[in-house]
């Protein structure tokens, strides 16, 4: 029973923005997983983080993440994309600015204005991070519709 993902399939869950669980590694090698917002583009997703947080000195230290895409809430209807890559900082005014826009267009909707926000939380966002995580040619993946099920 082939239940993987076809590379049509793939793009589609990815799509060109969403959530996902990004899981880095402390400095004792524990798992530490959070959800993240990315965006997709040129074979990879795309991160945004403040430069201060635990995440961003997990992958200074140790690049090596996995990433979690998936959709449906049902078991039946689960689909979801493993990812297992090296986090890339990325330096270059304009992909910065490319990812930046990205973000701004994607997530605009679903930020709380900067006016609304505390003092130190502004001053936490004010410095990023910006780094991607390339998407393997064979993902892992799977895809619970393709199960048939006992009537």
């Amino acid at each position: 029973m082939g239940i993987t993902l076809s590379t049509q399939e793939v793009a589609e869950v990815i799509g060109t923005s969403g959530t996902a669980v990004l899981t880095t590694l402390r400095k004792d090698g524990r798992p530490a997983s959070l959800p993240v917002w990315y965006v997709a583009f040129d074979g990879a997703l795309h991160f945004r983080s403040p430069t201060r947080t635990f995440r961003v000195r997990h992958l200074r230290r140790d690049p090596r993440v996995s990433v979690l895409l998936h959709d449906g809430e049902h078991w039946s209807r689960l689909r979801g994309i493993l990812i297992h890559g090296d986090a890339e900082f990325l330096e270059d005014p304009a992909l910065r600015r490319r990812v930046a826009d990205a973000f701004d267009a994607e997530f605009a909707d679903l930020r709380v204005p900067a006016a609304q926000l505390p003092r130190a939380v502004t001053a936490h966002y004010a410095e990023e991070a910006i780094f991607r995580v390339s998407i393997p040619a064979r993902p892992t993946t799977w895809d619970n519709t393709k199960i048939r099920l006992n009537p």
